[in-house]
């Protein structure tokens, strides 16, 4: 059961991100996913087996063929990778042309480390430790430049980065 601030927070920073996505049709895949897909049409990818998962499966090695998505999220997620760039690669892979990714991660700032620093080490103590590679905005977009052209770029809950890429080629 995800504790009521983390609810919340999860709540803001979707409906946020289905404001973005017009889906008309779209095939979309929800990347760490967890409980809470972002359409319940989407597809589901989590290394846990959540319910409402519907493919196990790392980001970082995507079981989907090539081209097969219009839009893939990936919420909260980047920071928890050990390879982001890998999986910014099977996200390219996996969208067809001109597919949209649409990534949120906390915006590392002093702020957020003093916040995160009192959340860590209270109530989300269960978070603690489990962050990979902290993004700044500059660091996100910089990375996700590498194989999208940025469109959008957004705040969410005050502190939370959305960057929408699309896939050109």
């Amino acid at each position: 059961m995800t504790p009521i601030i983390s609810k919340y927070w999860l709540d803001r920073r979707q409906n946020y991100v289905r404001e973005l996505i017009k889906i008309h049709n779209s095939r979309i895949l929800d990347i760490g996913c967890g409980e809470n897909k972002i359409f319940p049409t989407a597809i589901g990818l989590d290394v846990y087996p959540y319910s409402g998962v519907d493919k196990i499966g790392s980001a970082e090695n995507l079981p989907f063929a090539n081209k097969s998505f219009d839009i893939v999220t990936m919420l909260e997620v980047i920071e928890h990778l050990d390879n982001p760039e890998k999986a910014l690669k099977e996200i390219y892979r996996v969208l067809k042309r001109n597919g949209k990714v649409i990534i949120s991660t906390p915006n590392v700032t002093l702020v957020w480390k003093i916040i995160w620093l009192f959340w860590s080490n209270t109530i989300g103590r269960k978070w603690k430790g489990y962050h990979s590679k902290e993004f700044d905005k500059n660091g996100l977009v910089s990375l996700l430049s590498k194989y999208f052209k940025i469109i959008y770029l957004g705040i969410v809950n005050k502190w939370i980065l959305v960057v929408v890429g699309q896939k050109i080629k």
